[in-house]
């Protein structure tokens, strides 16, 4: 069968045209996000006599994860642990996690009854033990809390990243010791 010529110009740009799209849909993705919606933790969900306008504390991280495979693993291995203990943190309130699709970037977001709920969770042996093992997998990190009133939240991603923008602090790997005081 004879081609004629405008079916020998699809044939030759066919395959172009579709590694040029799979390139194109992979740089699109590269920015979308995906997280898990704020869960409340079970003991603030039964607890009906809840003042909103009490504050409470906001934590965020952001953190930028380097390409060593065996510590990303390790990293997020830490983060399931950390999140598996949140439901045992004594003043824990609620929280979410949020990562890039095809990146490299994540965020998560807690929130506690006071300061000292939030530090006692920093301080906590889990969450000791992922900073200290998982810190060298990052490239950098950041960091923010804030007291907002409790009808605030939670926070939407974009407020997130306002706060880590105006108050948060920047770390990158090697500038802190893995487990940092906290403020």
């Amino acid at each position: 069968m004879v081609k004629l010529p405008a079916e020998m110009i699809f044939e030759t740009m066919r395959y172009p045209l579709l590694l040029g799209l799979i390139v194109l849909s992979a740089l699109g993705l590269s920015a979308c996000k995906i997280g898990t919606p704020f869960r409340m933790a079970d003991n603030d969900r039964a607890n009906t006599s809840v003042d909103k306008n009490q504050t409470v504390m906001v934590g965020i991280t952001h953190v930028v994860v380097g390409q060593n495979r065996k510590r990303t693993k390790t990293f997020w291995n830490h983060v399931k642990s950390v999140q598996g203990s949140l439901e045992e943190q004594p003043g824990f309130i609620g929280g979410a996690i949020r990562r890039e699709l095809f990146g490299n970037e994540a965020w998560t977001m807690t929130v506690w009854t006071d300061e000292e709920s939030l530090n006692g969770f920093v301080r906590s042996q889990v969450h000791r033990t992922a900073m200290t093992e998982g810190w060298p997998a990052l490239k950098s990190a950041r960091f923010a809390r804030m007291e907002v009133s409790r009808d605030q939240i939670p926070l939407s991603w974009k407020q997130a990243e306002e706060l880590l923008d105006t108050v948060g602090r920047s770390y990158t790997v090697g500038s802190v010791p893995a487990v940092a005081s906290s403020p």
